[in-house]
């Protein structure tokens, strides 16, 4: 313990000296050095903050467009399903031609769906995902077959 005790009593006179040495007063050149290197510090943050604000933009635009690329598909797949019951009956001939058939799928909004997938993606449930949203649950089904991605849920 006393071995210690008289190293530290060397260590610390030479630590003190190292500091005053190191520590003393600044000249002229220190202290532009260091104003310039503010300078650079406060242009680097700024930049930050800027490159961030941009991708926050880009994000959202991001978002915006998977959500009208979504609703799209949507109207596409419900395009084709009508192309397909509507040549239908063509196809069969006048005799054997039925009244058009009602949608099985109710009619749902692109916001709505786009909500929904969002929903989905987060992995909840199709009540949950229904009372969220504030539509039925046959609605969250409809979304669901837009994209192909019907799948029982519990």
């Amino acid at each position: 313990m006393k071995l210690r005790t008289a190293r530290h009593l060397i260590a610390f006179p030479l630590l003190v000296l190292v500091c005053v040495a190191g520590c003393g007063p600044e000249d002229r050149e220190q202290r532009e050095e260091r104003a310039a290197l503010q300078r650079q510090i406060t242009a680097l943050t700024r930049t930050v903050e800027e490159m961030q604000e941009r991708v926050n933009t880009l994000q959202s635009s991001m978002q915006r467009n998977l959500s009208e690329l979504s609703a799209l598909r949507a109207e596409v797949e419900r395009l084709r399903e009508r192309s397909v019951v509507a040549s239908a009956p063509a196809a069969g001939g006048p005799e054997q031609a039925s009244p058009p058939l009602a949608p099985s799928v109710p009619q749902t909004h692109p916001t709505v769906c786009a909500q929904v997938w969002k929903l989905i993606g987060q992995g909840k449930d199709q009540v949950t995902i229904a009372r969220t949203v504030n539509v039925s649950p046959d609605v969250v089904q409809a979304c669901e077959r837009q994209v192909g991605r019907a799948r029982s849920r519990r």
